[in-house]
């Protein structure tokens, strides 16, 4: 999206507009709220318009239909909406999925409906043993459920009590274009981002 305001709008300003739609009140959910509003305030300043809380009801041939009744018309649309998992998930029998086909695991990890069966990463729906909520299936949780996973059986095995799957935030790093970024890394939060994400795209 920002790849395109630089190489596209940057030549053609007149003719290049880029809507960017959230259903959710803000974009970047998974980020803390004064992470979203500096990466809106960054998108305004290439004249990227973000419509949030808004719904998609359609995708049509000239553009996106809103669930309010509106319309975002566009030449171009490009869908990046989340994570579905594999259909075969759901023909497990007498495991439980959700509507994206996830496996519903509790916060061991441990499967509804199945006996010492055990999901982790894209394909599980799985709660922090912490919070509560529910985990976004990136990179980081799927690495901290492996490593979980693997001890939590070894204690299993020695008889050793089970313990809850809690996630620890890593951080996020999100390009908003050429010389911009936003995030949360260790000690480095928000605009200092920027200079992060020169160094780790050099190394």
């Amino acid at each position: 999206m920002c790849e395109l305001h630089h190489y596209g709008a940057r030549l053609q300003p007149e003719r290049v507009r880029i809507s960017v739609i959230e259903a959710a009140d803000r974009i970047l959910a998974a980020a803390p709220p004064s992470l979203s509003a500096y990466a809106e305030e960054q998108l305004a300043g290439k004249n990227i318009r973000v419509l949030t809380g808004s719904r998609v009801a359609a995708v049509e041939a000239d553009g996106v239909a809103l669930a309010g009744g509106s319309k975002v018309e566009a030449d171009i649309t490009v869908w990046a909406a989340g994570v579905k998992a594999s259909a075969w998930l759901a023909g497990l029998d007498g495991l439980e999925t959700n509507r994206v086909n996830q496996l519903v695991v509790d916060t061991r990890l441990h499967c509804a409906g199945g006996d010492c069966v055990y999901a982790m990463g894209d394909c599980a729906a799985a709660p922090d043993g912490d919070s509560g909520r529910m985990l976004a299936a990136t990179a980081q949780v799927a690495h901290q459920q492996a490593r979980y996973l693997a001890d939590e059986l070894a204690r299993r095995l020695d008889d050793k009590p089970a313990r809850p799957f809690v996630f620890k935030p890593q951080g996020m790093m999100v390009s908003l274009g050429k010389h911009t970024a936003v995030g949360s890394l260790a000690a480095v939060v928000g605009r200092s981002a920027t200079t992060t994400w020169k160094a780790a795209a050099r190394s």
